[in-house]
């Protein structure tokens, strides 16, 4: 006997009186599912998944940045990761010298707007300042040694704490891959504003993944990136 799978579904949607993705009666979907699963033992069901762009992310109100000296820089908390801040609207994407922040158990970013020449702007640094630091992701393993690490060169904010812009992370990558990648970062923000884009996820146990991006911010275009594992174990503070 030939079964009509769509008919059986849409009678059981009408007797429940609602479609699939609205179901607010859950014993009633699994009673459907049960039939299905009788009538065809290999279905599967996957609910429908609602798509969620980030131009509906909520910004929290701006605050300074923890530094010494004085900064024009801010930082606004947004309510969802930052997977793709292009879906941004432009009208809200961050104004120059604003850097919007997301951090929860999963995932630490930042996305911010610096105009031309900004990474120049702070020079005087402070290990006293630095150690002052309440990392928000501290590697515990002795044999990765570890760096105070900004996520943003110094030179556009001039924080040493501030525990959004600086993070523990491995020491060698810090000195040398993120190096060579932000004098290149700054080199093109010497005559062009940019998109700064760090994100740091907490992609496994005992795995993080750093992921840098630069836009130029007149065309969007991407002008670099690069990603970085640091096998380490650590605390994450969500």
């Amino acid at each position: 006997m030939e079964v009509d799978f769509t008919k059986l579904k849409d009678n059981a949607l009408k007797f429940i009186n609602a479609k699939q993705e609205k179901l607010k009666d859950i014993k009633a979907l699994n009673v459907y599912i049960a039939i299905r699963k009788s009538l065809q033992p290999y279905y599967n069901y996957v609910p429908k998944q609602q798509k969620v762009t980030e131009d509906d992310i909520s910004l929290h109100a701006a605050k300074s940045i923890d530094t010494k000296e004085s900064s024009p820089v801010v930082l606004r908390r947004v309510n969802k990761a930052l997977l793709n801040p292009w879906k941004i609207k432009d009208e809200r994407q961050p104004k120059i010298d604003e850097i919007y922040y997301f951090h929860d158990e999963k995932y630490h970013q930042v996305w911010a707007h610096f105009g031309k020449g900004a990474y120049d702007r702070f020079h005087e640094r402070s290990d006293k300042e630095r150690r002052k630091l309440k990392s928000l992701i501290i590697p515990v393993d002795n044999n990765e040694p570890s760096d105070r690490t900004h996520v943003i060169p110094f030179g556009f904010h001039g924080s040493e704490k501030d525990n959004i812009l600086v993070v523990e992370w491995n020491g060698e990558q810090n000195k040398n891959d993120f190096n060579n990648f932000e004098q290149e970062a700054k080199n093109y923000n010497k005559s062009h504003p940019i998109f700064w884009y760090t994100s740091i996820l907490n992609a496994a146990q005992n795995v993080l993944v750093w992921e840098y991006k630069i836009f130029d911010a007149d065309t969007k275009q991407l002008v670099s990136e690069g990603e970085w594992t640091f096998k380490t174990k650590f605390i994450w503070k969500g």
